[in-house]
């Protein structure tokens, strides 16, 4: 794991990422003091209060092969996931996909915990796996809490983290860490669902049909770009996604553009240029290399696409960012 640290003048800043177990043993090489709570592969969970020492804020910017769910009291001023950036919060829930990356600004005085869980974990472990559809859709992004649910997904965090670093016999470790993880999961679902966010906004107005239809591309979309990260994959096209859904390429896109307000090309291209900014702002890849990654038969026709959507050239937001 790659790990490097940066400091500035009134702000200690650490670039990481965060793979369960070993995320801890990153954490630790940053000067951070903390105590291991007995990561188990697929799953891990710090407290803020833990990474949280001394008076200077932290600048914290993470990505992970795992789902990130976040809950933070007296939110940062400064939350971006894959640069989409979110207001301030009193009480914040954020959900984060596989290889999204965030960045948040923590200060003394903040109380919740960052939670990484990975989808094997996830079906064998949590009780009706099933429903938990909501967090595979596509940047499911942050939610404002009431002071109840908070101390409620709080002290749930907290008895996980006990389960997890207090018990040992691990058959037993897994059935209470499964249930603790069960109950936190469902009312996290419970919030989600009840709350006036962009997923619930979605359905208004639209039929189930429609729905359906935007929710599967956006799984399906994420899914692709997850294993993009691991392999080279040529760009999808709107008809590779209408052929996987059975559908043909002018009904599927005039569903997506009706449903979710983006034609599927806009989706694709979103998605391809988050990736190309996190592999020129966390790796050292040369540009011809990222290029090549995202799709690209040339450093030029790449080039050519960063600058339309950003108004920068690749080399110039990478010099930008570091």
């Amino acid at each position: 794991m790659n790990t490097t640290m940066r400091r500035t003048t009134n702000l200690a800043a650490w670039q990481l990422s965060l793979d369960a177990p070993s995320a801890w043993h990153g954490l630790h090489r940053l000067g951070l003091d903390l105590r291991p709570q007995d990561a188990v592969e697929g799953l891990a969970i710090w407290s803020l209060q833990d990474i949280i020492k001394g008076t200077q804020p932290i600048s914290l910017v993470y990505q992970s092969q795992q789902y990130i769910i976040t809950l933070v009291q007296q939110a940062s001023p400064h939350y971006t996931i894959d640069y989409q950036h979110f207001k301030a919060l009193p009480q914040l829930l954020s959900v984060a996909q596989p290889h999204q990356c965030n960045h948040c600004t923590l200060t003394q005085g903040m109380r919740g915990f960052v939670l990484l869980l990975d989808e094997a974990f996830l079906k064998n472990n949590v009780l009706h796996s099933d429903k938990m559809d909501f967090i595979t859709l596509e940047a499911v992004g942050q939610l404002a809490l009431d002071p109840t649910d908070f101390e409620t997904l709080q002290a749930l965090g907290i008895a996980l983290q006990q389960a997890l670093g207090e018990v040992t016999k691990w058959d037993l470790k897994r059935s209470i860490v499964g249930s603790i993880l069960s109950i936190f999961l469902h009312q996290i679902r419970r919030i989600w669902r009840s709350a006036p966010s962009r997923v619930v906004a979605e359905r208004r107005g639209k039929t189930p049909e429609a729905f359906a239809i935007a929710q599967q591309f956006r799984i399906l979309l994420q899914r692709y770009f997850q294993v993009a990260h691991q392999q080279v994959l040529a760009i999808p096209s709107n008809g590779y996604f209408s052929a996987q859904l059975h559908l043909s390429p002018t009904h599927f896109s005039r569903v997506i553009k009706q449903t979710t307000g983006r034609s599927p090309k806009q989706w694709i291209t979103q998605k391809n240029l988050e990736r190309s900014k996190t592999l020129l702002r966390h790796t050292n890849c040369s540009i011809q290399e990222i290029a090549f990654r995202t799709g690209f038969s040339s450093g030029t026709s790449f080039g050519k696409f960063f600058k339309k959507h950003t108004g920068q050239s690749p080399l110039t937001y990478r010099m930008a960012q570091n």
